[in-house]
């Protein structure tokens, strides 16, 4: 439920500054900078549109972001635990040919007999 209510906020806060930074652009760019009440009511409709659209892919590659970070975290971990594994198996076949080693130098000698 936290996880939600945080993820709402942030969502509210791209929106409302995107809201913000269109609404301003638009008026400069296309209303000669009219900051009427009569000049921001005409402007809401359109600017509230653009503003999702535009809040819309933001938060949307943010969270691909994230994912792909998330991703490539978990893509290291396994590749760290892969490799200690193989560590850990090169070690054990050391001390399991030293021992080999160890046994032709004692030069053991079998006797056969014969029955």
């Amino acid at each position: 439920m936290k996880k939600n209510n945080e993820s709402f906020k942030e969502s509210a806060k791209v929106y409302f500054w995107t809201f913000i930074l269109v609404l301003i652009l638009n008026q400069v760019l296309f209303f000669g900078a009219c900051l009427n009440a009569v000049c921001l009511v005409a402007a809401l409709p359109h600017v509230s549109i653009i503003s999702f659209f535009l809040g819309r892919y933001i938060i949307r590659s943010e969270i691909e972001n994230k994912n792909i970070g998330s991703k490539l975290d978990t893509t290291k971990a396994k590749k760290n635990e892969k490799q200690s594994l193989v560590d850990e198996e090169k070690k054990r076949l050391l001390e399991s040919l030293e021992l080999d080693e160890d046994l032709k130098s004692l030069k053991v000698s079998f006797h056969t007999y014969d029955l």
